[in-house]
C-alpha cells in the first residue's frame, strides 16, 4: 500500500483534529441537542494489533454524549479511537492508481444482497452502484470503482463475519450488528488494500425517504472505501454527522478524492510578459508553455491584473491563447507609468499551472 499524507493543508475540511480520548473531531463532539430524536454520527478507530481501520455510523439518543456513544460503538467492533496523526499515515489509498499500470485503475466492489431488508429491496444494489457512479465521476480525480456483481461471501474483514481475514474482495452486505447503535460499518487495511462494509439490518432503512437512507450511507462509506476521512464542511457527503438525504457530491468531496487521486494533468508556466505601445495602446502579451516539453498552450484561459504603480488599474481581465500560446491584452488610452502584470488564474483541459510568472516592470 503507497502511504501518503491523506489529509492535505490545503484541504482544511479534511483535517482530523481528534485527540486519543476521542472518536469523533472536535467539531461534532457534544451532545445530542436534536430534540427527540436519535442523531446519526460517524467516526473512526483502529484495531489494536491488527492491520485494520473501522470506520462506523453511530445512533446516538436524545440527550446522550455523542462521542461516549462513539467510543462504546467502536469498542463493540474491538476498536479505540483513532489520532488525526495515525489517520494521515495508515489510511487506505489504492496502490493501482499510482503504479505505471494504466489499465488496472479501478476498484472492484461486490454485493451480497441477503438479508436486505424488504423496505429496501432490489432497490439496494442501485443506490450502491449509483454511489459507485458518483465517485467515478468526479473528472478531476481517476479514481475509479466499479460494480463487480452480486456474491454470497460474507464481507471478511466486518467483526460479525469471524475471523477478519483479508480475502481480496471489496463486499458490501447486509448484517445483524453487534452493537444496537450502530448503524453501519466499513473495514479497511492499512497496508493491504481491501475494503469490506455492512449495514445492520435492525434499523429501519429506505430509498425512498425513510428515516435512514441507504443512497446517503453507501456514498459516505464508499468516500471511507477511497481513503477519505471526515470533512469539517457541514454540506459535505463525508461530514461525520446525518443530516439529511444527501446523494451529491460537494466541493469539499470532490476536492478531497482529486487530491487524493489527481489526474495525469499537463503542468504548465508563464515563461513570458512581453510588453509594446501602439499609439496610446499598451499590449500585454502573456506566454503559456509547458514546463516539461516547453511546447506552446493552445487554448488555455489566462486571467490577469494589470497594476500601474504598484497597485490594481482596472479589473482582472481574461483572454484565450492563441495556437502560439500567446494571449494578448489590449490598455487603450493608457497613461504614462510603471506597470506590472500579475497573472491570477490559469486553467483548461488537462493543464496545471505551476503558479509562477515573471515580474519585470514595463515603464511607458
Amino acid at each position: 500500500m503507497d502511504k501518503r499524507v491523506v489529509l492535505s493543508g490545503i484541504i482544511t475540511s479534511l483535517l482530523i483534529v481528534s485527540l486519543v480520548a476521542y472518536s469523533l473531531p472536535a467539531f461534532a463532539q457534544g451532545s445530542n441537542t436534536v430534540s427527540g430524536k436519535p442523531e446519526v454520527i460517524s467516526a473512526s478507530g483502529i484495531v489494536p494489533g491488527k492491520d485494520l481501520i473501522v470506520h462506523i455510523w453511530a445512533v446516538v439518543p436524545p440527550g446522550k454524549d455523542k462521542n461516549e456513544v462513539a467510543v462504546a460503538a467502536l469498542a463493540h467492533q474491538g476498536a479505540r479511537p483513532l489520532t488525526g496523526n495515525e489517520y494521515t499515515t495508515i489510511a487506505l489509498r489504492w496502490d493501482q492508481f499510482s503504479d505505471s499500470n494504466n489499465s488496472n485503475d479501478s476498484v472492484t466492489q461486490y454485493y451480497n444482497s441477503a438479508n436486505v431488508p424488504t423496505t429496501v429491496g432490489v432497490n439496494g444494489l442501485t443506490a450502491l452502484q449509483h454511489t459507485q457512479k458518483s465517485w467515478t465521476d468526479v473528472t478531476t480525480s481517476k479514481y475509479t470503482i466499479n460494480d463487480g456483481g452480486s456474491t454470497s461471501r460474507c464481507p471478511s474483514l466486518v467483526k460479525e463475519c469471524g475471523g477478519q481475514t483479508f480475502d481480496g474482495f471489496n463486499d458490501v452486505g447486509w448484517l445483524s450488528l453487534s452493537s444496537s447503535t450502530t448503524l453501519g460499518v466499513t473495514w479497511t487495511g492499512t497496508n493491504i488494500d481491501e475494503a469490506d462494509m455492512a449495514l445492520n439490518t435492525n434499523f429501519n432503512w429506505s430509498t425512498t425517504g425513510g428515516n435512514y437512507d441507504v443512497e446517503t450511507v453507501f456514498l459516505h462509506e464508499n468516500g471511507h472505501v477511497a481513503g477519505l476521512g471526515h470533512s469539517a464542511d457541514i454540506n459535505a457527503i463525508m461530514y461525520p454527522s446525518y443530516q439529511k438525504i444527501n446523494r451529491v457530491l460537494q466541493t469539499d468531496d470532490i476536492n478531497g478524492i482529486t487530491f487524493l487521486y489527481p489526474t495525469s494533468a499537463t503542468s504548465v508556466t508563464v515563461d513570458q510578459i512581453n510588453y509594446s505601445v501602439k499609439q496610446k495602446s499598451l499590449n500585454t502579451t502573456v506566454h503559456v508553455k509547458a514546463v516539461a516539453s516547453g511546447n506552446s498552450i493552445s487554448g488555455a484561459s489566462v486571467t490577469i491584473q494589470l497594476n500601474k504603480g504598484g497597485v490594481p488599474y482596472g479589473g482582472p481581465t481574461t483572454g484565450i491563447t492563441d495556437t502560439n500560446g500567446n494571449v494578448k491584452f489590449v490598455l487603450r488610452n493608457a497613461p504614462s507609468g510603471t506597470y506590472t502584470t500579475a497573472v491570477k488564474t490559469i486553467s483548461g483541459s488537462n493543464i496545471l499551472w505551476d503558479g509562477n510568472y515573471p515580474t519585470t516592470p514595463f515603464i511607458k
